[in-house]
């Protein structure tokens, strides 16, 4: 069983080259997804992870490739910018100052985003990427589950990391842990360091047609707008 990326809208040049890596199994630690929000960079990124880890004949695949879709961790951590909570120093963890109803705000979010990859969310205040964040990936692949060929780390809006936070982020990237990719997803790309991108192959997400747009609208939104 091979999960394709046939739920990629409108990025053929990206399909073809991502397919042609999971058919060799030769990919890059790091990758880098650029262009306009809206044109589907976290979509491929859960759709790529769900084909690298699908191949097999394993009975559980499809339970496996279901916990990656619903951003279940350590098959999958994903990472986006958080708000700062009262009293935080770079010490707490990056939930551990929140309120309660930030805290239910984002998992509600997250569940949303889970069930469609399409869905933005913003949570009032997230100006950045804490570098508690980027820390927290260590605790994350430091978990064996032996199910998953890789774990995937999908930073969204990675170019709101402080240089400090992109810094830890190097230490990863220069040593890569085995196993384990990183998706950096951003519509600014020359925000993040030059050694953070010369680590990244680089895929460029073109703008989507009106008619691509409309078929997200009906196969995401349930949204028809000929009616």
């Amino acid at each position: 069983m091979t999960h394709k990326l046939d739920r990629v809208y409108g990025q053929n040049h990206i399909v073809s080259f991502l397919e042609e890596c999971v058919k060799s199994n030769l990919f890059s630690h790091a990758l880098l997804f650029t262009g306009q929000n809206g044109t589907g960079k976290f979509n491929a990124a859960v759709e790529f992870s769900k084909s690298i880890n699908s191949s097999g004949e394993s009975e559980n695949i499809q339970k496996l490739l279901d916990k990656i879709s619903s951003l279940k961790e350590p098959y999958i951590k994903y990472i986006f910018p958080l708000p700062r909570g009262k009293g935080e120093s770079n010490t707490d963890g990056p939930f551990d100052k929140l309120s309660s109803e930030i805290l239910e705000l984002i998992s509600t979010e997250t569940e949303r985003k889970s069930r469609n990859s399409f869905y933005r969310f913003t949570i009032p205040g997230s100006n950045n990427i804490k570098i508690s964040s980027i820390r927290d990936i260590k605790k994350n692949i430091s978990f064996d589950f032996s199910d998953i060929r890789y774990k995937i780390i999908i930073i969204e809006d990675a170019h709101l990391m402080s240089d400090e936070a992109q810094n830890a982020l190097l230490k990863s990237l220069e040593e890569p842990p085995a196993g384990v990719i990183f998706i950096l997803l951003t519509p600014h790309a020359d925000r993040l360091l030059p050694t953070i991108r010369s680590r990244c192959w680089h895929f460029k997400f073109k703008p989507l047609s009106e008619d691509i747009l409309t078929n997200i609208l009906i196969d995401n939104f349930n949204i028809d707008i000929n009616l």
